[in-house]
């Protein structure tokens, strides 16, 4: 079920958890709206709640603002949330590049969520559901489909990482 649509994202509720497809820059009053919406997931279900950040190929690194209120974010729900996976697509410099970046930081912050960055939805859904079992999470495919349809529905942004 969509909750949330914007020209820059659409979160989705799946099974509990949230999907989140981001597109272009993303703004303050979209990342306040996944804030709210993350938040309440975890709060109904905690540690058994998921969050799948799904960045398309015209998403662009977050300003100052969104990456504080992000970080303040997963830092107020850690441990509550099951898992945060981000699928960050490509297989170029960029793309490889950006998840390394995120792989450093997650060592450096040592959160208690589990948090990844991960190439495809396929590689996401196996790490889930090997570091979140209480998570009620379907299978593969049926994740790619919820990805697909988001995707048939929001035009991408131009731009590239």
């Amino acid at each position: 079920m969509i909750v949330s649509r914007g020209g820059d994202h659409t979160l989705v509720e799946w099974h509990g958890n949230l999907v989140g497809v981001w597109d272009g820059a993303v703004s303050l009053a979209s990342v306040n709206i996944w804030r709210q919406k993350v938040s309440a997931l975890v709060a109904a279900r905690p540690g058994e709640t998921v969050y799948l950040s799904y960045e398309r190929s015209g998403f662009q690194m977050p300003s100052d603002g969104v990456r504080k209120v992000i970080t303040d974010t997963l830092r107020a729900i850690d441990g509550n949330l099951a898992a945060c996976a981000v699928v960050l697509p490509g297989s170029g410099f960029a793309s490889a590049a950006v998840r390394a970046l995120v792989g450093g930081l997650v060592m450096v912050a040592r959160p208690k969520t589990p948090l990844r960055c991960l190439p495809t939805i396929d590689a996401a859904h196996s790490w889930v559901v090997q570091v979140a079992p209480r998570a009620t999470w379907a299978s593969a495919s049926e994740l790619r489909a919820v990805i697909a349809a988001v995707e048939a529905g929001v035009p991408a942004a131009q731009g590239s990482t």
